[in-house]
């Protein structure tokens, strides 16, 4: 929807710049369309011809947006998240370019038609003698002004909005996910065949591969653990207290369970806020647990956790003693509130679908072909899938921010740039029109500095009623951010003022150009010529 919502923004500015090059064409035709009316053409006929001139220049652009299109989808393809279902297929075929080609038509045909009947309106005298009637004029230029409203507030509109995405996606990177992701690799394995039917098959396994790995140079730590932080895969689990109050069946606290070996909160940089990690030491009837600071804030606020117990639901009279405390870590995004944690014992309960994570001093990449090695000397037949260092499961999580940030920036920079030439149009008209006048002027006594501001005033009048219009489209379409804005409020003033300062001095750049027109300005040579 934010993609759909910027491309029709984006389409109407280019119709509204259409629109007004076609007023600024119909104006300067006056003389030959009123010389066609004088010697027999109907007004339909000239309109006819007017509407077929515009169509065929959409014909021709559509061929070359259709080269652009096949560009642009192949650099979006590059930056579109994985996770997008289908994304891989998308292609431009007929269907495709059949409805672009008749979406442009159809937009040529609707904003052709207004400047087409402008410029058959004029007067037949004075349109023959090079001058049009002043009704129709002005008339002409209150609809062109206020296009170009139109065109400035939805500059501004995407300029807020890329503005409040960006401003968001650096909020988002700062967030502190609970671990260290450099210099990590991981790898997914599943022993689910015969040979690991008992979980000490499983335990062994992984001990003697963890063992081999951790001897392997340029190897700081290694552990396994069944779900990698960021990841959101994890269950929750209900869990109670022991020795508080009697917890009702079905209204436990939920918390997600982490199966872990020894070694594990050192190889993720998760450091221990108090407490121990687990050790080699803790067999399989050791019945240990360490909890996320998110479980002891809840239950047991002003007192130390170390050493209360926590039963698990489904686990009868079971309970574990915690041994340690951590932080709470990140799992379903950054922007995402930290899940309640509690962090089992692998040695204790043999799962076979793990996940191995390998701390290097090196490049992590170099390790791939390491921890295949080493897997395949102890078990040919296990496969190694999956394999990803930590930085790229962190990257992913801010995937479709980050591609929405960059295709809404792209688009408010095309939009900027049509609100410029359109403002530019609007001050350019005004010189062409009004250089008789300010010839007079000038000869009177005037001075280039305050016929520089008669001319800029009419522009900057229109690009401040745009970005105030601006400003409530901005609100509204920043409510409909929803899950892509982090930390950034729809009304953020910082972002409004960034978005106001740069269409500003990008239009005024734009127009500052024709600053130097009147400086060349002759009065003799403009009263001649008028």
């Amino acid at each position: 929807w934010m993609l759909l919502g910027a491309t029709a923004s984006l389409l109407l500015m280019a119709c509204i710049s259409v629109a007004t090059i076609l007023f600024a064409h119909g104006a300067y035709r006056g003389p030959e369309i009123a010389m066609r009316q004088v010697l027999g053409a109907t007004r339909i006929r000239i309109i006819t011809q007017l509407l077929l001139e515009s169509s065929f220049s959409a014909v021709v652009a559509s061929g070359l947006g259709a080269l652009i299109a096949w560009w642009v989808l192949h650099l979006f393809l590059r930056i579109v998240p994985e996770s997008l279902p289908q994304m891989q297929t998308v292609s431009i075929d007929l269907r495709a370019m059949g409805f672009a080609v008749a979406l442009a038509l159809m937009t040529v045909a609707i904003f052709s038609l207004l400047p087409a009947l402008y410029a058959t309106r004029a007067s037949l005298l004075l349109g023959v003698r090079g001058s049009a009637l002043p009704s129709t004029l002005s008339g002409s230029q209150r609809v062109r002004n206020g296009l170009i409203v139109i065109e400035n507030t939805i500059a501004f509109a995407l300029l807020v909005t890329s503005t409040l995405l960006l401003s968001s996606l650096v909020r988002l990177t700062n967030v502190d996910p609970g671990f260290s992701r450099q210099g990590l690799v991981s790898a997914e394995l599943n022993l689910s065949s015969e040979r690991y039917a008992s979980p000490p098959q499983v335990i062994s396994f992984y001990r003697t591969l963890l063992e081999r790995l951790r001897s392997l140079p340029g190897v700081q730590a290694a552990a396994v653990v069944d779900s990698l932080p960021m990841t959101g895969s994890t269950e929750g689990t209900g869990y109670y207290p022991v020795g508080t109050s009697k917890i009702r069946p079905g209204e436990e606290p939920i918390a997600r369970v982490t199966f872990v070996t020894p070694g594990y909160f050192s190889t993720m940089g998760i450091p221990l806020i108090r407490g121990r990690d687990f050790s080699a030491a803790d067999g399989d009837q050791s019945h240990v647990i360490v909890i996320s600071e998110g479980i002891a804030r809840t239950h047991w606020p002003n007192e130390d956790p170390i050493g209360k117990r926590i039963g698990i639901k489904g686990a009868g009279s079971l309970s574990w003693e915690v041994i340690g405390l951590v932080p709470n870590i990140k799992d379903d995004g950054l922007a995402a509130a930290s899940p309640l944690r509690l962090y089992l014992n692998e040695q204790e309960f043999g799962e076979k679908g793990m996940t191995v994570v390998v701390r290097a001093s090196g490049d992590p990449g170099a390790m791939v072909s390491a921890l295949r090695h080493e897997v395949s000397v102890l078990d040919p037949s296990l496969p190694v899938y999956n394999i990803k260092t930590v930085d790229e499961l962190y990257n992913e999580s801010l995937a479709r921010n980050r591609m929405v940030t960059r295709i809404v920036g792209a688009f408010s920079v095309i939009a900027l740039l049509l609100s410029a030439v359109g403002v530019y149009g609007v001050i350019l008209s005004n010189l062409v029109r009004r250089t008789k006048e300010f010839g007079i002027r000038i000869a009177v006594g005037s001075n280039f500095g305050h016929i520089g501001w008669l001319l800029l005033r009419e522009g900057a009048l229109l690009v401040l009623l745009g970005m105030a219009a601006g400003m409530g489209v901005a609100f509204l379409a920043s409510r409909s951010l929803g899950s892509l804005l982090f930390g950034v409020a729809g009304m953020d003033m910082p972002s409004y003022l960034a978005a106001a300062g740069v269409q500003l001095l990008v239009v005024t750049l734009g127009c500052l150009s024709l600053l130097r027109r009147i400086t060349k300005l002759d009065p003799l040579v403009a009263l001649r010529n008028r």
